[in-house]
């Protein structure tokens, strides 16, 4: 059903709309482990999101969590402006996103998928989610800031889209580069 490990930009299951899970099968087996799988793979990765196509499985599936070592990963301004908060680690089933706030609001974003790359994207301040966790229990979650910015970007890759398709094209940069400048390579 799915490759444990991480798709890179150009595979063409990243650019396929996820089909639903069906409610009555949430708790089988296959699905817990594309859960499971994705979850290490976000954790051991760093990241702060993980979609199931991201691991090759077309299904309407996101994870995402936002820890303190991920916010240790920037200065106090940076956490005000970007308007970061802790999550914990949380699984979606069949999300449906509705905007809340019609605020955009613009900030570097990354991914998995295109590693080693950022760009300016823009995204809504604040949205609500209504979907099934990994037990099959609904629950809706309305978030604004930061987390609705993680949001937004799982629920692309589940429509087959990704943030190289709305990024503001001239802030696209690779992430290192100020290494290899500096030391001249890697």
């Amino acid at each position: 059903m799915f490759k444990i490990g991480k798709l890179g930009i150009g595979d063409p299951i990243l650019r396929t709309a996820a089909l639903q899970v069906d409610i009555n099968k949430i708790n089988n087996m296959e699905i817990q482990t594309v859960i499971s799988t994705m979850k290490s793979v976000m954790q051991s990765s760093g990241a702060v999101g993980l979609s199931a196509p991201q691991i090759g499985c077309r299904v309407q599936v996101f994870c995402m969590e936002f820890t303190p070592w991920h916010m240790n990963n920037y200065t106090s301004l940076m956490q005000e402006h970007r308007e970061l908060k802790l999550v914990p680690l949380r699984v979606f089933v069949n999300p449906k996103l509705t905007v809340v706030n019609n605020n955009v609001v613009i900030f570097n974003e990354g991914c998995l998928s295109v590693c080693g790359f950022s760009a300016d994207v823009p995204r809504y301040q604040e949205v609500e989610v209504t979907a099934y966790d990994e037990t099959g229990k609904a629950f809706v979650w309305r978030v604004s800031g930061w987390p609705a910015r993680i949001v937004q970007h799982e629920m692309d890759h589940l429509r087959g889209k990704m943030y190289t398709d709305f990024m503001q094209g001239k802030t696209f940069q690779y992430d290192e580069w100020h290494r290899v400048n500096i030391r001249g390579k890697l």
